[in-house]
């Protein structure tokens, strides 16, 4: 049944689907990390998820930033 409504769906319509289950991917993945790392920054936190979803190597090279490893905490 799912499958069925799946194919019927217009592109904007899975488009629009796949947007909220991003959107709620990566709340879900910055409380994850706010749970483990109480006393973190909202931006800590958001470096360490992007560093999580495309790599330490991308966020060094797009943002210049060093992203530690989950026990060393921001400076």
């Amino acid at each position: 049944m799912l499958f069925e409504r799946w194919r019927s769906m217009d592109p904007a319509e899975k488009a629009a689907l796949v947007g909220e289950a991003s959107v709620g991917l990566r709340e879900l993945g910055l409380a994850g990390l706010e749970q483990r790392l109480p006393d973190a920054s909202r931006r800590e936190l958001e470096l360490r998820l992007l560093a999580l979803l495309y790599g330490k190597e991308i966020v060094r090279t797009l943002l210049g930033i060093e992203v530690p490893d989950e026990s060393v905490r921001f400076a």
